[in-house]
């Protein structure tokens, strides 16, 4: 067997390794830890149900190719022949599939929405004066959605527009807005291709949804420096009773309306106008900073020294049972 495809069995087998192992530490924790992170601000909260949720994918990434790869690249040798052992092959068909199936299904969820876009495009027309790129059309359903990862645009129907009033049109674009500057549609991506099984557990579900809630709470929460709260929740009231039961717009992408966080977020709406609370738009955060660094310094230190050792386990695993 070649250098370069045994190489890639290893590496796929390694990933899926560390990725099942994180995924299973992820949720034997998620229990214990899910109340206090529902106790957070939505901001926080929004962030640390992410970082939880991409952890086992970025650790089997990071695994693999900041360890795995440069040991079998600096160790291994080029012209031996090697025949792997059959339990290192199914760990690396397992990674294999994994990333092929949670890639291709979020590839095929934004391409879904790009042919809606487009769809939407074709029949509407562009509204202007906006902060950013954002299209009316005729529809059934009362949306406001804001579609894309690099280029967002805003999406509203023409049911919404002839339904709100300018100011309450003025609430929704600020909440829309506020998904645009947390990069909303990029962060559900990576959610939905995250390859790793932790997205098929049930502990991976609940995060999921805890980001989900988090994030429009957050993006209520930010448009509320502009917009007085209860204009922002009579938006939201009026585009619920608008929907019909049980129908939505199957988009990869923003929306206003999500069936069973409105109440929770006209109430938190409600409850910040009677207590008189300001808000101000929230900062990026920034305390990653002073030491993201110095940590992937630390670790690619450590990378180097244990080389030789990593090569000698992903030995071990290519011989296991050959």
């Amino acid at each position: 067997m070649s250098f370069a495809f045994l190489g890639l069995i290893v590496l796929s087998a390694v990933y899926f390794l560390v990725a099942s192992a994180l995924s299973l530490a992820v949720a034997a924790v998620v229990p214990a830890v899910e109340a206090s992170i529902l106790r957070l601000d939505p901001g926080r909260r929004t962030r640390r149900a992410l970082a939880l949720a991409l952890l086992p994918a970025a650790g089997g990434l990071g695994t693999t190719l900041g360890v795995a790869l440069p040991a079998w690249l600096c160790y291994e040798p080029r012209g031996a022949v090697e025949r792997p052992g059959l339990p290192v092959v199914m760990l690396a068909l397992a990674g294999a599939i994994l990333v092929t199936m949670r890639l291709g299904a979020a590839l095929l969820d934004q391409w879904r929405t790009s042919r809606l876009v487009r769809g939407f495009r074709a029949r509407g027309r562009d509204l202007p004066g906006l902060a950013f790129d954002a299209t009316r059309f005729p529809d059934e359903l009362p949306v406001a959605a804001l579609a894309g990862i690099i280029h967002p645009r805003l999406l509203l129907s023409d049911l919404l527009l002839h339904s709100l009033s300018p100011e309450e049109l003025r609430a929704v674009v600020a909440h829309e807005r506020a998904h645009v500057a947390a990069r909303e549609n990029l962060k559900r991506f990576l959610l939905r291709a995250s390859p790793d099984p932790l997205a098929l557990l049930p502990a991976g579900s609940r995060l999921r949804a805890t980001f989900e809630e988090a994030a429009e709470a957050a993006a209520d929460r930010a448009a509320c420096a502009d917009v007085p709260p209860l204009l922002l929740a009579r938006a939201l009231l009026k585009v619920a009773a608008l929907a019909p039961p049980g129908r939505r717009l199957e988009l990869a992408a923003a929306a206003l309306h999500r069936e069973g966080t409105i109440a929770a977020r006209v109430r938190a709406l409600v409850l910040s106008h009677e207590e008189g609370a300001s808000f101000e738009a929230p900062a990026a955060p920034n305390g990653t900073r002073r030491w993201a660094l110095p940590l992937a310094a630390a670790l690619l230190a450590a990378a180097s020294v244990s080389l030789s050792s990593a090569h000698r386990l992903l030995e071990a695993l290519v011989h296991l049972l050959s």
